[in-house]
């Protein structure tokens, strides 16, 4: 799930609304809650949905496989070399090889050949790490279950709900005791809020009061822009 989505075209129109006092009543704060509301419960069905559909089942996943070499073939025989039953084994190639793989990126680092050294060791490994890297993904994406992927986009709808939440201003002291009358009943854990959305939050709340009281928008830190930008860098 997307941790943070770009919600400053909302902000330039709050901010805009607020400043040319278009906002008489708080009627787009009601609407940014229900819209939240209605993501959150969404989200929450379709995780449940996956949980359910996951439990009690194992997932029969082909894990990544890389070749780290070749090994010829043979076979071996037994041969009678002595009167008290003793007996030579023989090992016989038959001209033709098979590869040698390993199954964790662990047996990778052990396996790295000793005939190479220095930028020829780092590259064989880099490129042994890659083809791991992505074998991984392909599977990952290729078996993802379609449940587990409703969830994720209902997780994604429900963090973008949350962002325009956070950057909604009221207008009025009924807005702003809505806005964190709904906040503070969903957050009792201390589960429902990120780090980021706290500082979105308080940010709007300080504009709207100083935009109530009459007074010039409050100063915005550099981080707090770049969150709002929706820069992903910013977040801690």
């Amino acid at each position: 799930m997307n941790v943070l989505v770009k919600s400053s075209a909302s902000l330039a129109v709050t901010s805009a609304a607020m400043s040319a006092g278009i906002f008489t009543s708080d009627n787009h704060v009601f609407a940014a809650i229900e819209r939240h509301r209605q993501a959150y419960k969404a989200f929450v069905e379709a995780t449940k949905a996956a949980d359910d559909a996951s439990t009690g089942t194992t997932a029969l996943k082909q894990p990544p496989k890389v070749c780290i070499g070749f090994h010829k073939k043979g076979s071996f025989s037994q041969t009678a070399t002595g009167a008290d039953g003793s007996y030579t084994i023989t090992w016989t190639p038959n001209g033709e090889t098979e590869p040698l793989y390993v199954y964790s990126p662990e047996d990778i680092e052990k396996n790295v050949p000793e005939k190479l050294s220095g930028l020829d060791q780092r590259n064989w490994l880099a490129d042994k790490m890659a083809d791991w890297d992505r074998q991984l993904q392909e599977t990952e994406e290729s078996e993802r279950d379609p449940l587990e992927q409703a969830a994720s986009n209902a997780g994604d709808l429900e963090e973008a709900a949350m962002c325009d939440l956070m950057l909604t201003v009221p207008a009025t002291t009924h807005g702003l005791v809505a806005l964190l009358s709904y906040v503070r009943e969903n957050d009792r854990d201390g589960w429902f809020l990120t780090r980021e959305h706290r500082e979105l939050l308080a940010w709007t709340l300080e504009r709207a009061l100083r935009g109530m009281a009459g007074l010039p928008e409050p100063a915005i830190s550099n981080r707090l822009a770049r969150l709002v930008e929706g820069d992903e860098t910013a977040i801690a």
